[in-house]
């Protein structure tokens, strides 16, 4: 808080009456003085501040001694401010003045007066900004009374406090919790003579920079400076959403977001009185099902394998961000203690692959092989922690397909051909090392669909088709026991048809992200949906942010899903990430 003494440069406002000015005028009634200021040709959308200053001075200079300010608590075109007290016979010189939003002081030609009141006690304030629980010391310009009770400490519009200490010309008070604005004129009053005004100011909120940005299941403890300790006076959001404030001091506020509907991202925001606020420079994350792991420690990249083997995360391969070639690193996450390990690379670099697991191991084809298209597989055993080539796929090279694991075997369903979409499905059995083919997809042959597995079935999602078929909303369930298929509901329009992720999770399915718009026009859905087979339906029951939306590598254990690199936005030339969220719905 501080007496309202600036250091300025004054702008003299032109004479045409079509340009920006001040009009000043001054009421003077006995001992009472209204000050009154229009501000004519101005908009506020340019305009921080606006008030008056005024002294005996002739020429009242802002940070001049004996020169007095006020400045109303929001800006205003029309401004009016009563005061009485002034030295009787003295006369007066005032100013109107506005801020503009460069900071530059505009001041109105003066105006004066004749006192004819009587002289008031005369008040300074350090030049300061304080904060609630400081300890201020106010000055006067002859010795204070020493008893506490001759003194009240007036604080507007309606605070009244008491002084702590007097010593001399001193008056300590510490600054009272009610206050609730930045601004606040603030008088002392002895025995019942109320001195000049002085303005005190409160600093603003600061939000001390962090790695910790997220709120999930847990609270967020969120450090600075200048916070209110009255609990329920601050107001804090991550974006368009309030948090609830546990905790408070005026360094430190704990906040939880309960029952979220979904989750929300943005700037974090702390309100602490009227006109105090700090705004974060990072976005911050409050998560309904989702919660950052550690990031991936390859490169980043897009288009990753994953899968989960043996209660671990495995996860490499895909296309570079900086190089947007092709990659072979393989690294295993235990969940348990939240540790990335290196592992024998893969014979050879690969995107727009094919991956599935069957049984404990791990298996990827198709696609870009060392820079070429190919049909060659490949396994990786997690005991052996070694690759090795298995049997070619046998069919056209098929590219963008998608796929089922399961504990016998794994199924490719689709993908890319020479001469369009595939519906053929094929099956690989590990214990022979064969492929076989099933019965074709009934549907529109698409490439790229979303797919997971639900008790002994598995679902196939979207898809990309050709032509007027190019963005697909069906989706459909497949028997592994009697490989037939059945069309289930489709999934609503703002679900992402493909390449975002997909996973079965406790009795239920989900796709998230991905791509909602046909031709390459970059728009990619935000929201993750969840299927009950039950009931056949979907509905929206989260939100998705970051650099995981498009082209993720995603697994799942049955209970929570993860989603690995990928991109945050659609068709990004050398795009990538080594983002890691957990998913778990609960």
């Amino acid at each position: 808080m501080a007496l309202f003494f600036f250091s300025c440069k004054k702008k003299d406002l032109p004479g045409d009456s079509s340009l920006p000015s001040i009009d000043l005028s001054i009421t003077n009634t006995g001992s009472l003085v209204n000050f009154n200021a229009e501000l004519r040709n101005l908009s506020l959308d340019h305009i921080k501040e606006t008030g008056f200053i005024w002294s005996t001075d002739s020429e009242p200079v802002m940070s001049s001694a004996g020169v007095y300010s006020y400045s109303s608590a929001t800006p205003l075109l029309k401004l009016n401010y009563e005061l009485k007290g002034f030295s009787k016979d003295s006369t007066y010189y005032v100013k109107a003045f506005y801020v503009d939003d460069s900071n530059n002081y505009h001041f109105s030609t003066k105006a004066s007066f004749v006192a004819t009141g009587t002289k008031v006690p005369l008040l300074k304030i350090p030049e300061k900004l304080y904060t609630w629980g400081d300890t201020v010391t106010l000055t006067l310009d002859k010795s204070a009374p020493a008893k506490l009770d001759d003194f009240s400490i007036l604080i507007e519009p309606d605070i009244v406090c008491k002084p702590i200490k007097v010593t001399g010309n001193n008056i300590n008070f510490i600054i009272p919790e009610s206050i609730m604005g930045r601004y606040s004129s603030l008088y002392v009053s002895v025995y019942g003579q109320k001195s000049n005004p002085v303005g005190l100011s409160l600093n603003f909120p600061e939000i001390t920079p962090t790695e910790d940005l997220e709120l999930s299941d847990e609270r967020l403890k969120i450090f600075g400076k200048y916070f209110n300790p009255t609990l329920d006076r601050n107001i804090v959001k991550i974006g368009d959403l309030q948090l609830e404030v546990v905790s408070a001091t005026t360094t430190e506020l704990v906040v939880k977001a309960d029952n979220l509907n979904l989750s929300e991202s943005g700037k974090l925001t702390v309100q602490t009185g009227k006109d105090l606020i700090a705004v974060s420079k990072e976005d911050y994350f409050a998560y309904k099902y989702f919660k950052s792991r550690i990031d991936f420690p390859g490169a980043a990249r897009s288009e990753a394998v994953s899968f989960f083997l043996e209660g671990n995360i495995y996860c490499g391969l895909g296309r570079g961000k900086e190089s947007n070639l092709g990659l072979n690193d393989w690294w295993k996450y235990n969940i348990a203690t939240s540790v990335w390990t290196k592992m024998a690379d893969c014979p050879v670099s690969a995107w727009v692959t094919t991956s599935f697991s069957a049984g404990d191991k791990g298996y990827i084809g198709l696609g870009i092989l060392n820079g070429n298209y190919s049909n060659d597989f490949y396994c990786y055993s997690p005991a052996s922690n070694t690759w090795k080539i298995v049997a070619s796929f046998p069919g056209y090279y098929t590219s963008r397909g998608s796929t089922f694991s399961t504990k016998e075997a794994g199924y490719l369903v689709g993908g890319d051909v020479k001469n369009g979409r595939s519906s053929e499905v094929w099956k690989y059995t590990p214990g022979t090392n064969a492929w076989s083919r099933l019965p074709d997809f009934p549907g529109v042959a698409t490439s790229f669909s979303n797919t997971f597995i639900i008790g002994n079935k598995g679902y196939y999602i979207g898809g990309i088709g050709l032509g007027l078929d190019y963005l697909r909303k069906d989706a459909w369930s497949f028997d592994f026991s009697s490989q037939t298929w059945k069309r289930i509901a489709d999934i609503p329009y703002e679900a992402g048809s493909c390449l975002g992720f997909s996973f079965g999770l406790q009795g239920k399915g989900y796709i998230g992200s991905g791509t909602t718009n046909i031709r390459y026009t970059g728009d990619l859905s935000d929201y993750v949906y969840e299927y009950n087979p039950a009931t056949d339906s979907w509905k929206k029951i989260d939100k998705i942010f970051g650099p995981v939306k498009y082209l993720p590598g995603y697994t799942s254990n049955g209970d929570t899903g993860y989603i690995i690199c990928g991109n945050a936005y659609e068709f990004s030339y050398h795009g990538g990430s080594q983002k890691f969220l957990q998913f778990k719905p609960r």
